[in-house]
């Protein structure tokens, strides 16, 4: 029997088996691909909760409590604050300064080993020179204003004290001697104040007859110091003891640098935010998720019943930054100036130090780099 050719049957590995094989192959090269590049850009990222437990004790609450001080015509006088425009309410003598101390709070963040802290400016001091040049001349312009309104006062006071001492030389024969002596010391009390008023007067006219190159406006903090998370804090003693180190001059890079006493970072910090090993010229992008680990208020929000508590809170890079300064939507409250902000891996990103207008959604962080020139300087 003669057998015919045997069928052609297709190879399985020819026509759509191939393409479903080559498909396959591709399909798996992508997701290799994909999960290279994920791990490439992920390499060394930490969730919120990593980033907290590294630095929640390395960021700290500064207790600041000053006074400002004006050096004239070799005398000293004193004030609690100042307007914009540089107005100031009113002068005080060294011996009114306990009763008109100024305490204020703010964050900072250790930025070495030997207990260097990073913070704004204007959780140390307002001043700048700039600021200083402003409140002089407003002082010289005000002072006119200023004598006239105390010298009506103290004409005032001369007429109670006349008052007291008729009164005392109609009727002190019929008054028992408890009496006398309780008018004497109401009367001793006018003396006083037209005391201190006749020395503001002769500051006023001090200041309207010197030149303001010959004046000198700076501030005396009475105490600075720092308190780390999970602390308890009650009084002014409980707090570590610092210096102020560094101020930007430049008015709108506000930043500053302060330190420990004891030159050195406490115990309980076991890590802290190196600047050192940042690149000055990487700058962020536009929404990069970056997070702030502040004190919100202070010690209103800081302080729970097991100490001290850091807060974090987190949003995106809003605005592409001008060389100064950043723009993100982290929203933050007063007490939160000079807290870090820092990326995914930890990097210094911006130190907070304001908001913008009435919202408290969006805020502004000085760049690192120019902390960075003032760590060198």
């Amino acid at each position: 029997m003669k057998h015919g050719r045997r069928p052609y049957r297709p190879n399985k590995f020819s026509g759509k088996g191939i393409l479903v094989i080559a498909g396959s192959v591709l399909l798996i090269a992508a997701l290799v691909t994909t999960i290279v590049f994920t791990d490439i850009f992920s390499f060394g990222k930490k969730n919120p909760r990593e980033l907290f437990e590294q630095y929640k004790k390395s960021v700290v609450l500064i207790r600041h409590s000053y006074i400002y001080k004006m050096n004239l015509a070799g005398q000293t006088y004193y004030f609690k604050d100042f307007s914009e425009s540089g107005g100031i309410d009113e002068f005080y003598m060294e011996d009114e300064i306990a009763e008109n101390i100024i305490t204020s709070y703010g964050t900072g963040f250790f930025i070495s080993k030997d207990g260097k802290i990073a913070t704004n400016r204007h959780v140390v001091t307002k001043l700048t020179n700039e600021i200083k040049e402003k409140l002089i001349s407003r002082i010289k312009q005000d002072a006119s204003v200023s004598k006239i309104s105390l010298e009506n006062e103290k004409l005032e006071i001369e007429k109670n004290i006349r008052t007291y001492d008729d009164y005392l030389s109609e009727n002190a024969a019929l008054l028992e001697e408890y009496a006398v002596q309780k008018i004497k010391q109401e009367r001793q009390s006018y003396i006083n104040e037209k005391e201190q008023i006749t020395a503001k007067i002769s500051l006023f006219d001090i200041l309207l007859t010197t030149d303001k190159s010959n004046a000198n406006i700076d501030i005396m903090t009475i105490k600075l110091g720092i308190a780390l998370d999970g602390t308890h804090v009650t009084d002014e003693d409980d707090y570590i003891d610092c210096i102020s180190l560094a101020v930007s001059e430049e008015e709108e890079i506000d930043v500053a640098i302060i330190q420990t006493k004891s030159q050195k970072i406490p115990d309980d910090v076991t890590d802290f935010i190196d600047i050192t090993e940042q690149d000055e010229n990487e700058l962020p992008e536009i929404n990069q998720k970056i997070y702030l680990i502040g004190y919100n208020y202070g010690k209103r929000i800081g302080t729970t019943k097991s100490g001290l508590k850091v807060q974090l809170t987190q949003g995106t890079v809003s605005q592409e930054t001008d060389g100064k300064k950043i723009l993100y939507s982290i929203p933050t409250l007063p007490g939160s100036s000079g807290s870090p902000v820092i990326d995914e891996k930890g990097n210094l990103i911006a130190i907070n130090f304001a908001g913008y207008g009435e919202t408290q959604n969006f805020n502004y962080g000085i760049i690192t780099k120019h902390l960075i020139d003032l760590y060198n300087k």
